[in-house]
């Protein structure tokens, strides 16, 4: 595993999560995670308030970034708590639970409830720590000491903003927080988690943002230690906008960009898609992949050919394919033994096959089996323009492979093998069609050993022997 997920791999594990979230059937749980998550969130605000708040008063009118700066640095950790702890965080749950109903995983109600249910018991965590950790026990020594006249200064200026103001600050603070989130997702180490989560969460507070379930803390403490200065209407009127700041922080600005950058098919295909590989014209078939990842742009497959199961760590990617025809090589699937098998003729009659560039395409007149072949993926490719013969890749000896194709056109074809090499050959074949007499004798001279057959076709010798 590596040291941390690609924003893809982190977006996936958004989406799971919130899945989780949304799908809690133990609403127990919600509620103490809810509550606990409050309780962590009002531990670092406690912190920060000692921290920031021990300057002397005119230092702090003189220098206000200091206090600012160490303020914002302490906070975190109530954020660091709530990540390792596995809390549920009203704020953090915007970002989860929108993203699992963008991708149709959770309803609406079920985003809903765990909303409403984490916002209310994160304020119920808030408030015991509050009142019954830090006023009850005079934590800031009384409302004259520097730190309550802190606490209460920044109660005052949060309740005194304006609606426009508060909800503004309130998306810039939980796009800071969701981007803290993304990060401890994305690295795979407490360490990276905890640095992932400070910096962003550091530059919140410095800066000024609102966080509701912060507010949820400072300001309810603030109203303990000067009661008569900051109403409950007031308390409300910065909780509601500040809510809805950080719930278009959290849902538009980090959840929607994040779900919509996800790719719906290929090999960063996120977990929830449970779309059909897609079907291929016959040009196009090159079978077997690894974890049924094979990426092309167009065409469906005909009817009568068939894919098989996937072989460990072989994967193949088709970056442009003409329109033309082409010969398959059909092979029993993977584990069976595959044996030479007679010359068969399809029947004559054309099949429609879609792709860009051409209304019809012809399906091939003949299909030749390979000799038995002890590796697992074989590709036909054209000796004359490689100047080389063709060879065997696959990961495993003794594996059957599935569908192989000679390609009749310019193809970029790219082999990833089971030790992570990555071989590139460029196939450049006649787009002409194969009848009989010249497939016979072209299978004849590379029987021989006389080449690739000429022009009219190009089939391929493959060495049962090689092993990559």
């Amino acid at each position: 595993m590596g040291l941390y997920k690609s924003p893809h791999e982190a977006t996936q594990s958004i989406v799971a999560y919130g899945v989780k979230k949304g799908r809690q059937t133990l609403i127990g749980h919600v509620i103490v995670r809810s509550f606990l998550a409050g309780a962590f969130i009002a531990f670092g605000g406690l912190f920060a308030v000692i921290a920031g708040g021990g300057f002397d008063p005119a230092f702090r009118t003189l220098h206000p970034g200091v206090p600012k700066l160490l303020y914002g640095f302490v906070f975190p950790v109530g954020l660091v708590a709530v990540v390792l702890e596995g809390g549920e965080l009203f704020t953090s749950n915007i970002m989860y639970l929108t993203a699992a109903v963008l991708e149709r995983r959770a309803s609406l109600l079920d985003l809903l409830r765990n909303w409403i249910l984490s916002w209310v018991f994160n304020f119920a965590g808030a408030l015991f720590v509050a009142y019954f950790l830090t006023f009850l026990p005079d934590i800031l020594s009384g409302a004259s000491s520097s730190w309550g006249t802190y606490i209460i200064s920044i109660g005052h200026k949060k309740v005194s903003a304006d609606f426009a103001h508060l909800m503004l600050k309130g998306i810039g603070c939980n796009w800071l927080v969701c981007l803290a989130v993304c990060f401890a997702i994305t690295a795979e180490s407490v360490e990276g988690k905890i640095l992932g989560i400070y910096l962003p969460i550091w530059t919140f507070v410095t800066c000024g943002f609102e966080h509701s379930v912060a507010n949820m803390f400072f300001i309810p403490l603030a109203m303990l230690y000067s009661p008569d200065s900051i109403t409950t209407g007031e308390l409300f009127s910065n909780l509601l906008p500040v809510t809805i700041g950080n719930i278009i922080g959290g849902a538009v600005f980090v959840a929607l960009p994040s779900w919509y950058l996800l790719p719906s098919s290929g090999p960063f295909a996120h977990a929830s898609d449970e779309k059909p590989v897609p079907l291929l014209p016959m040009h196009d078939l090159v079978t077997p992949w690894h974890g049924n990842e094979i990426s092309t742009s167009q065409g469906e497959m005909p009817e009568h050919t068939k894919l098989v199961p996937p072989l460990e760590d072989v994967r193949v990617q088709i970056d442009a394919v003409p329109p033309t025809t082409s010969a398959l090589l059909p092979v029993p699937p993977v584990g069976e033994a595959a044996s030479p098998l007679p010359l068969e003729r399809y029947p004559s009659a054309p099949a429609a096959t879609p792709f860009a560039g051409n209304s019809r395409a012809r399906r091939p007149s003949y299909t030749v089996s390979p000799p038995p072949i002890r590796t697992g993926l074989a590709i036909g490719l054209s000796t004359q323009a490689l100047g080389m013969r063709s060879q065997t890749w696959g990961h495993a000896p003794g594996s059957a492979i599935g569908q192989a194709v000679v390609p009749t056109a310019s193809n970029n074809i790219e082999f990833w093998d089971g030790f992570g090499t990555v071989m590139k050959q460029v196939v450049s074949t006649t787009s002409r069609g194969m009848g009989a007499a010249s497939l016979a004798r072209a299978e004849e001279k590379v029987n021989h050993g006389e080449g690739d057959g000429g022009d009219d076709a190009r089939l391929v010798k493959t060495d049962s022997t090689t092993n990559h």
